[in-house]
């Protein structure tokens, strides 16, 4: 590397040497390995002017006339020097020539064909651009092997034309949010054009298709590039405003030199690269420049080891028994699960340039960029066993191979632990139990009260209705006739109470719960009322369980409606045969 003068601009010279212009001290011509030659004066004394070369310096191919903004300027190889000849009516932005050989010339306002006479005429032809899209303010042109025409202007744009028959310029496509383009380079088999500018680096293929590689899908920083030039492994040299890159476009990984690898600075210019015919790479920028070949770059084989500096539970320092540089393991309760890990690349080559990635295994697999921050962050980690990895890589992108690992344990809060599920179980199937043991008691004790209170109506009342009754008879016998009819009829309705209150001590008495119970009592009463009439009857259920428990409401009015239907009809009806059928239907019996 070379410092002290800023160059602007790197290009094969007429007379085949390497030029170099620097604004204030003209042109420094050297061969291609790199040994000077002599400094061409950049004072012209015909407009009594120096010309900075701040702007590119065209020369067609094979020609000895070149420009300078608006000057035409020829090559006088017998006096090795610059010639200034005339001011032209534009101000070239950019020359390119076609695969026919035209060459094309782009002013601030528009695109020209160069015509060029024997006799050392020069003109520009205007040409016609048959579309509504109108280049402003021009910043390159180029044409690739297949005659495609790519315009940058300034509104962040390019703008791909093809040559018409009658030469004029139609648009193919034009790719907005490109960035100012200003540099281009085409694969040698035509399948892919790579350009630089201040969008980044855009890729376009066979079919026109573009994309801007970033940092997150490609891993190519950001930034303003100012060349792009391949070398023998098909890796991308790209100067920008922040070092000079590497970029695979196989691997998708980017390498940045700086000044401590040897540069003059991190600005490179727009126009201050070359790639020579012997494969070694010209730079340069404000400060200097750097020639070397791609091939004998040797990049810092060491791997970084990475150590752990601070770790942090709930965004406190953890307190732990050993340090954090030689901790291996972690044993935290488990409100303490919001950890910070704090962490640095042993390999001081290029410190700042070091990166890490890093993952939690058992919690997220996938490898996290981190890039140049040693720094993550887990929030709320479930309970569990977990491995903290982290890698990382040199300024040279070479990474380390095993990672540095820490194996943390956030213990299970006690209502998480099996043995508080299973007191949980236990105690909740203690008080279904429980409960079940309440409501059998409870309806155990209603069924001894029923039939308590049954058997007591039996015994008490029963005796009592009975007793009644048959004092009323006996005392018929011997009344007086006027009172027989009322006697009598106090009898009738002593029985008629009986009868009623065995009933109700049948409807009573749990022992008499299931269906079979019910159909014995409804026989029962079919024998007392009609077997005295001569009447035969048919009592029937069907698709009913005899064995089936049903709720005392419902075989209570059941047995009442069953009664009064008999009643009636041995009373009303002149049938000699009654038939019963007891079934279930869907909204009761």
């Amino acid at each position: 590397a070379t410092r002290g003068n800023s160059f602007w601009q790197f290009l094969e010279g007429p007379d085949g040497n390497i030029w170099c212009c620097e604004p204030d001290k003209g042109i420094f011509v050297y061969t291609a390995d790199g040994q000077p030659v002599d400094t061409l004066d950049s004072y012209f004394p015909e407009i009594q002017e120096r010309l900075g070369f701040t702007d590119p310096l065209y020369f067609p191919e094979g020609k000895r006339f070149g420009f300078y903004r608006d000057n035409l300027l020829e090559w006088d190889g017998a006096k090795r020097a610059l010639k200034w000849v005339k001011k032209l009516p534009l101000t070239i932005a950019g020359l390119c020539t076609t695969p026919a050989g035209r060459i094309l010339v782009a002013g601030k306002k528009g695109i020209f064909a160069l015509h060029h006479s024997p006799a050392g005429d020069y003109s520009f032809g205007s040409l016609v651009l048959n579309s509504p899209v109108q280049p402003k303010s021009i910043l390159a042109i180029h044409s690739d092997r297949r005659g495609n025409i790519y315009v940058s202007d300034n509104l962040e744009r390019l703008l791909i034309y093809t040559e018409t028959s009658q030469g004029g310029l139609v648009l193919k496509k034009a790719i907005e949010g490109t960035g100012d383009c200003s540099v281009f380079f085409e694969r040698p088999d035509g399948q892919e054009l790579w350009v630089a500018g201040s969008g980044g680096l855009l890729n376009i293929d066979r079919d026109l298709n573009a994309r801007i590689l970033n940092e997150s899908a490609d891993s190519l920083p950001n930034a303003t590039y100012y060349s792009v030039i391949p070398d023998r492994r098909g890796r991308l040299w790209l100067s920008s405003n922040q070092g000079l890159l590497c970029y695979d476009t196989v691997r998708h990984n980017a390498i940045r030199y700086l000044p401590v690898d040897g540069l003059f600075g991190y600005e490179f210019n727009t126009g201050a690269f070359y790639l020579a015919r012997n494969g070694k790479i010209w730079a340069g920028g404000l400060g200097g420049m750097v020639i070397f070949h791609p091939d004998s770059i040797r990049n810092v084989p060491f791997e970084p080891q990475v150590q752990f500096t601070h770790i942090f539970a709930n965004d406190a320092p953890l307190e732990t028994a050993r340090q954090a540089e030689v901790l291996e393991s972690l044993d935290i309760p488990y409100d303490q699960n919001t950890l910070s890990f704090e962490f640095v690349a042993l390999e001081f080559s290029d410190p700042e340039a070091n990166t890490f990635r890093y993952r939690m295994l058992g919690y997220d697999n996938n490898w996290v960029e981190s890039g140049a921050r040693g720094f993550a962050r887990y929030a709320n980690l479930p309970p569990g066993n977990y491995i903290f990895e982290v890698l990382a890589a040199n300024s040279d992108g070479v990474w380390s191979t095993a990672p540095k690992q820490l194996n943390i344990h956030i213990r299970t809060p006690f209502y998480m632990t099996w043995w508080f599920y299973l007191l949980c179980t236990i105690a909740t199937a203690g008080l279904v139990y429980a409960w079940f043991r309440y409501r059998l008691e409870q309806a155990l004790k209603i069924e001894r009260m029923r039939v308590q209170i049954s058997s007591d109506l039996h015994d008490d009342v029963g005796t009592l209705l009975s007793g009644l009754a048959m004092q009323s008879e006996v005392l018929e016998i011997t009344a007086p006739e006027k009172d027989k009819g009322k006697l009598r009829r106090l009898s009738e309705i002593s029985r008629d109470a009986m009868a009623r209150m065995r009933d109700t001590v049948w409807a009573i008495d749990a022992r008499k719960d299931k269906l079979e119970n019910l159909l014995d009592r409804m026989r029962e009463h079919a024998e007392e009322t009609l077997g005295p009439r001569g009447i035969r009857f048919s009592i029937e259920a069907t698709g009913l369980n005899p064995k089936h428990n049903l709720p005392t409401d419902i075989r209570q009015n059941l047995y009442l409606i069953y009664k009064e239907a008999v009643t009636n009809a041995a009373r009303h009806s002149n049938g000699d045969f009654v038939s019963v059928l007891l079934q279930k239907t869907a909204s009761g019996f």
